[in-house]
């Protein structure tokens, strides 16, 4: 990070030399461009790092507002001419202080903030289709830089240059528009970074396509949409970094750099299309239709997945009540086959087993190690037989979806952990959400209630939720309080009486 950092300070300070040097290196501007891409992208994947485990509002929050107030720093850095740079260098090593100020003031993920279940945060601890909701978001947002490539360099892919007043239009609409998500969000408005933000991107897309028509000679004009778009785009693909890093199994900066190869990737295509491709470029209509082509195809792939994943929901939360139900009812069968083998061996207490394995056996009750239980041999069999049914039942039903979907999860790397311990966290945060209602508990003890009634240790809690051990027991001391239980073993009797 600080190498990165540094970097970036430096070639940022060389720019304003590239026009002297360029008369022995004509692509020196080109490469310190790319080379300031390239490292302060890297920094940019260290502080979405520092955002990894937390609610989806925080994550809104953080990314949004960091885009708003970067909209307003590079349009004071354009005001100033040469010395923007001196000024945009200077901020670049801002990130020195900033990081030691990070380091001591709490995580991301230690901010309770509202997450709403129908939420790329919320899909991901409540649903097994969430992984593969993940990746078609990730195909949507390529399908979305396309058009943005073709939109940032139309007609003939050269850059389109803002007037003063297209500039200051394009940075207003951005930063007005940053301030309406976070409202929304901070509203606890849900589906707001789900189908609501697929929505604003595609109008942003369609308007810039009208208003190109519309002012062929003024180009500037569609071209607030389209760089407004291109910064909307950034925001999300970051929030979207956060949530696979939050959720998938590898490293961080592998998200991190798989998220901008995307965005980046398949933009840089279509502009490089774009200006090679000669008939696109002298055909205004062949253009028009492939990009409206590309809105369509991406509002498909990302709503169509939503009222999928909403079905799939259902369907899951119905197959687990069927289940338990299933469960409930061998439970019982088993338990009156028990009392009547037990009535059986209480009328004839002391008297040995008269089956073969028994024939030698000790008196009931003895318990040596490796005796023949009479137990048994009377046909009492503990419960725990039914939990092994029910976990070899559920292990087969643990991985809805097609081989495409699958294919998809295992390439972004979201494919770990897809097993019975996945439905019955589901499970279990379902109940812990109703006595979270029951008792007005916060979302973040909800979270730890899950966890914890899953039989994990106050240290293990701390680790998955990213908070100290002392947190967690914090947590665990408020949910007695609230709920008046005094153990692990009430909260799951109450689960199993109280909760549906």
């Amino acid at each position: 990070m600080r190498t990165c950092v540094a970097l970036e300070a430096l070639c940022v300070l060389l720019l304003p030399l590239a026009h002297i040097a360029g008369a022995f290196w004509p692509n020196v501007h080109f490469w310190l461009c790319a080379a300031v891409t390239f490292f302060a992208s890297f920094a940019i994947f260290y502080w979405l790092r520092r955002a990894r485990g937390c609610g989806s509002t925080t994550a809104v929050l953080y990314v949004f507002s960091a885009l708003a107030i970067s909209e307003v720093e590079i349009y004071v850095c354009s005001l100033i001419g040469t010395y923007g740079f001196y000024v945009a260098a200077a901020l670049s090593l801002l990130q020195f202080p900033c990081m030691l100020s990070a380091r001591k003031n709490k995580l991301a993920n230690d901010i309770e903030s509202f997450t709403p279940n129908d939420d790329f945060f919320g899909f991901a601890t409540t649903l097994l289709s969430s992984k593969r909701f993940l990746t078609a978001t990730a195909t949507s947002i390529g399908v979305l830089s396309i058009v943005d490539g073709f939109l940032r360099g139309y007609p003939d892919g050269t850059p389109i240059a803002f007037q003063p007043a297209t500039r200051v239009a394009y940075g207003l609409l951005t930063i007005a528009i940053c301030v309406i998500v976070i409202s929304l969000m901070m509203h606890k408005r849900k589906s707001v970074m789900t189908v609501g933000i697929f929505i604003l991107l595609e109008l942003f897309a369609c308007a810039a396509l009208v208003l190109y028509a519309a002012f062929p000679d003024m180009p500037d004009i569609g071209a607030v949409f389209t760089t407004t778009l291109n910064a909307l785009l950034v925001a999300f693909t970051w929030y979207i970094i956060i949530a696979f890093m939050s959720f998938g199994w590898r490293d961080p900066y592998y998200y991190a750099l798989g998220g901008w190869i995307v965005w980046l990737g398949c933009r840089a295509i279509a502009r490089v299309t774009l200006i090679n491709v000669q008939s696109l470029s002298t055909n205004d209509l062949l253009i028009n239709a492939i990009m409206g082509t590309c809105v369509v195809i991406s509002t498909q792939v990302a709503l169509g997945q939503f009222l999928k994943v909403s079905q799939m929901e259902a369907d899951e939360r119905h197959d687990l009540h069927v289940r338990r139900m299933e469960r409930l009812e061998k439970q019982l069968s088993r338990a009156q086959a028990n009392v009547e083998a037990l009535t059986i061996l209480k009328n004839n207490a002391g008297e040995y087993s008269e089956c073969a394995a028994c024939a030698n056996a000790a008196p009931m009750g003895a318990g040596a190690v490796g005796t023949p239980n009479p137990l048994q041999c009377a046909g009492v069999m503990p419960i725990e037989s039914v939990d092994q049914d029910e976990t070899a039942d559920e292990s087969r039903n643990a991985q809805p979806g097609s081989k495409h979907g699958m294919r998809l999860v295992q390439l972004m790397d979201l494919d770990e952990g897809d097993s019975i311990a996945d439905i019955r966290k589901a499970t279990m945060r379902d109940n812990a959400e109703q006595m979270g209602k029951q008792f007005l508990l916060s979302d973040r003890e909800v979270e730890v209630l899950a966890l914890y009634a899953l039989g994990w240790t106050q240290k293990r809690v701390a680790e998955e939720l990213y908070i100290s051990p002392s947190t967690a027991h914090a947590h665990i001391k408020r949910i007695y309080a609230k709920t008046g239980l005094h153990s692990r073993q009430e909260i799951l009797d109450f689960m199993d009486q109280y909760t549906s």
